[in-house]
C-alpha cells in the first residue's frame, strides 16, 4: 500500500514539474486511494426512504393463462414410471419378492391392465377415436 501511494505521489509531482514529491502530493495520493478503497454507504434513513418509493408501486398482475399450457398431468413425463421392488432380505431373491406380492396385488394389477383409457375428451391428444392397447399402445376405434 505504501509503495503504491509513493508511485501515485511522484506521479502527482510530475504532472505538477515539481523536482521532488512534497507532504501535498503524498496527501493526494493517501486521499485518493482511501477513495477507491472505501465507499461511504448512505444512510440508513435515506436507503430506507428509497425503498418505500419503490414498495409503493404494486407489481404488475400475472395472468392465468400466462406461458405455455401444460397438458394434464396425466400426459406428461412427471410422474414416476416404474415400481420398486420390494427389500430383498433373503438369499433367494426371487422367493422373497414373490412372498411380497399378495395375491390382492396381483389381482389389482391384473384388473388394471383390462381397462381400456379412450382419448377422446382429452383436447391435447391430436386424434379422436384413438385408445390404448393393453401393453400402452395406442389403436383406432371402431366407429
Amino acid at each position: 500500500y505504501v509503495g503504491q501511494v509513493l508511485a501515485d505521489a511522484r506521479v502527482y509531482s510530475t504532472y505538477a514539474s515539481k523536482p521532488a514529491v512534497d507532504l501535498a502530493d503524498a496527501r493526494l495520493a493517501i486521499q485518493s486511494r482511501a477513495n477507491e478503497a472505501f465507499s461511504q454507504v448512505p444512510p440508513r434513513d435515506f436507503l430506507l426512504s428509497l425503498a418505500a418509493k419503490k414498495n409503493a408501486v404494486p407489481l404488475p398482475v400475472v395472468p392465468s393463462e400466462y406461458g405455455v399450457r401444460l397438458p394434464p398431468a396425466r400426459n406428461t413425463l412427471t410422474a414416476a414410471n416404474y415400481q420398486a421392488p420390494g427389500r430383498v432380505v433373503g438369499r433367494n431373491a426371487r422367493d422373497t419378492l414373490a412372498a411380497t406380492v399378495t395375491a390382492d396385488d396381483d389381482e389389482e394389477v391384473k384388473s388394471k391392465s383390462r381397462k381400456r383409457k379412450t382419448m377422446d375428451d382429452d383436447p391435447y391428444q391430436p386424434h379422436a377415436g384413438v385408445t390404448e392397447d393393453d401393453d400402452g399402445g395406442a389403436k383406432a376405434m371402431d366407429m
